[in-house]
């Protein structure tokens, strides 16, 4: 669904854009997003409710005078893409806005969503949302690649030899209780197991939230793994097992 908000009002250390501490955070999942300026990323959830929340805010500064604009939307784009436009669509800010989507808790399916925040945005902003005390579960598998010539970390469906990559899902415990979380990442090509790695539980200082991740940096020895890769997570949460993956590929 299309939310749109637009208003006038082996392994290696973490990465450096990811600095986690290990231990109990969030015990549902979290993302938080924030810039003075347009933006777009993509992340999963594991479906079910949610808060939404958008907030924007003028400052003054050289680009603008008086006002700040912003605008953007939030929107599944796999495995459907569906469509819901919500809010005005022009509009510019002169004090602060402060909106709930909903303003009940939002029903979203399992899937991979995104955010992009329009290009001409110059208020500060900032996008979060949290997933409503519910059942265990841990979300899609991703890939982001980190590019060390921009410092930037994205989410990558291929990768190759010589990058690094952090493997990481976002979990939550049965109705937020503080559970143990533990897990392995298998590595497979052509169907067979090629390694296996313990991974990492971390909280994420920014959304607070439980995630599951393990850095990858993928060296001259790991030419057997060109072509099409298969990364999954097998965890435990409290007592409960789960399994997440993802394909990605391996290029030269």
């Amino acid at each position: 669904m299309d939310f749109c908000f637009c208003f006038l009002k082996r392994v290696i250390g973490i990465f450096a854009a990811f600095i986690l501490l290990l231990g109990f955070g969030w015990a549902g999942e979290a993302y938080t997003y924030q810039s003075q300026m347009g933006a777009s990323t993509s992340f999963s959830l594991i479906g079910g409710k949610y808060q939404i929340y958008v907030d924007a805010h003028y400052v003054a500064n050289f680009r603008n005078k008086g006002s700040c604009a912003f605008a953007g939307n939030f929107q599944r784009v796999w495995p459907t893409h569906d469509s819901l436009e919500l809010g005005p669509k022009i509009g510019r800010v002169t004090g602060a806005i402060h909106y709930n989507l909903g303003p009940a808790p939002l029903t979203l399916p399992a899937g991979r969503y995104a955010l992009f925040v329009a290009s001409m945005t110059d208020c500060h902003w900032r996008f979060t949302i949290v997933s409503d005390p519910q059942e265990a579960g841990i979300e899609p598998l991703q890939m982001l690649e980190w590019d060390r010539a921009a410092g930037t970390v994205a989410p990558a469906e291929a990768t190759s030899i010589g990058k690094t990559v952090q493997f990481m899902a976002q979990y939550r415990t049965d109705h937020d209780a503080k559970e143990p979380a533990s897990g392995e990442l298998q590595l497979i090509h052509n169907g067979t197991v090629l390694e296996k790695y313990p991974v990492l539980v971390a909280v994420d200082p920014e959304s607070q939230a439980n995630k599951f991740f393990i850095n990858i940096d993928f060296g001259p020895e790991d030419k057997r793994y060109i072509g099409k890769n298969t990364a999954k997570f097998n965890v435990k949460i409290g007592s409960a097992s789960f399994t997440s993956s993802v394909d990605f590929t391996m290029n030269r």
